[in-house]
């Protein structure tokens, strides 16, 4: 039974891997990641079904529905986190990473959070409700509440855990001790230092974080509530 770990972009990720990759030795643990990371999605669906097989831990930036490449049953996991946080955190990343090049074609002094937000990237529309509903292709602002829906019946039928960015290192020595882990210390990677906090941010950038992430909001709102009964 696969476990599948879904890497939501910005919500402590890169640290739970560290930990997965302490625990599972690289024959079977698959990374997914359209980097020198691990395996391309594109290369990961020409595989064989027998080598598929050979993956019993699954890592990477993937959405809901991986688990339909094994004929048997999956767990899924994931870190969630404030929906606001995780989008100044997206910010942040991409200030410090050329990833977006409209944003760094821009002098350095008018790379703002506003100029940031209006390239219009999925990213920092919804993208937790977006990864968990498993439906692919949603255009920006196009997310709604159907997806919410559905990301929310996947959370009660498919994940076996949800973790929290805001208390991982409890959280991982919970899931730690549930599958057996010996190394259960959680390293703090890839963190956004220098970054724009909320309360820095003006009432209209506030108002366009939370129009964005509204659905995000209900979702994470929605997974601390069952949190307990899942966990």
């Amino acid at each position: 039974m696969p476990l599948i770990f879904l890497h939501i972009n910005k919500t402590a990720g890169t640290s739970l891997r560290a930990v997965v990759e302490r625990n599972y030795s690289g024959a079977e643990l698959l990374l997914l990641y359209p980097n020198r990371i691990g395996m391309p999605l594109e290369a990961f669906h020409s595989l064989s079904p027998d080598k598929k097989a050979q993956f019993s831990v699954v890592y990477g930036h993937v959405s809901y529905g991986i688990h339909k490449h094994w004929d048997t049953d999956s767990s899924y996991y994931c870190i969630l986190r404030d929906p606001i946080e995780r989008t100044l955190s997206t910010f942040a990343h991409h200030l410090r990473n050329p990833l977006s090049e409209e944003l760094h074609r821009l002098p350095e002094e008018q790379r703002s959070i506003e100029r940031f937000l209006d390239l219009k990237l999925v990213g920092t529309d919804n993208l937790m409700t977006r990864m968990l509903s498993g439906i692919s292709h949603i255009a920006y602002g196009q997310c709604n509440a159907s997806h919410l829906e559905r990301a929310c019946e996947n959370l009660d039928k498919h994940f076996a855990m949800v973790l929290f960015q805001e208390t991982l290192a409890r959280d991982v020595r919970s899931l730690g001790e549930r599958l057996g882990w010996a190394h259960r210390e959680v390293p703090m990677l890839n963190t956004s230092k220098n970054r724009i906090l909320r309360e820095q941010c003006s009432p209209e950038v506030h108002a366009r974080l939370k129009e964005l992430n509204d659905l995000d909001k209900q979702l994470y709102a929605y997974a601390k509530k069952a949190s307990p009964d899942r966990t």
